[in-house]
């Protein structure tokens, strides 16, 4: 769990009801902590306003991944990428981390990845460019005999890249 007023971020063992801090510092806010539910990871991913974090649960080895106190956006690799008020974070296959964050006027946000986590190798690599091959596909955009074809082409080899998304309010009625 967080203790964000403490900077800490401690473990709980439920049977025996004892409380281990695991990471503590007094610059480090933390305020999303997500675990690596794959086998053999043994990971812990924390996020603070601007960086995300991970902590080797069987060594207690904290290694600051990507961003710093300047809170930026920017792609990079490793702490040279700079994320902007995080305030979600997943972890997507067993070396990638999906981080949302908002922009300084709320009314936008953008979805980042964190892509080649290795547990023995923790900074952060890009990822090779996807090779696909799909052949082309023609397909009726109705049921009507008469319909007019949409083709598609192979999928072309393209680095993996974040856009920037709009996001509305949620609001409840």
């Amino acid at each position: 769990m967080d203790d964000f007023l403490h900077s800490q971020i401690r473990k709980i063992n439920l049977q025996t009801k004892e409380v281990t801090t695991l990471v503590k510092s007094p610059s480090y806010l933390p305020q999303y902590i997500t675990h690596d539910p794959y086998p053999n990871t043994h990971s812990l991913y924390i996020a603070a306003k601007h960086d995300v974090r991970r902590i080797d649960l069987l060594t207690g080895e904290t290694i600051q991944l990507t961003g710093d106190a300047g809170g930026a956006k920017r792609d990079g690799l490793g702490t040279a990428a700079q994320l902007t008020d995080i305030v979600s974070m997943f972890v997507t296959t067993p070396k990638n981390i999906m981080v949302v964050t908002r922009s300084a006027d709320s009314k936008n946000g953008y979805i980042r990845l964190i892509s080649r986590i290795d547990p023995r190798n923790p900074s952060p690599t890009p990822l090779p460019t996807p090779t696909m091959s799909t052949p082309p596909i023609s397909t009726p955009i109705s049921d009507s005999p008469s319909a007019t074809p949409i083709s598609a082409s192979p999928i072309s080899s393209s680095p993996i890249s974040a856009s920037p998304i709009t996001s509305s309010p949620i609001s409840a009625s």
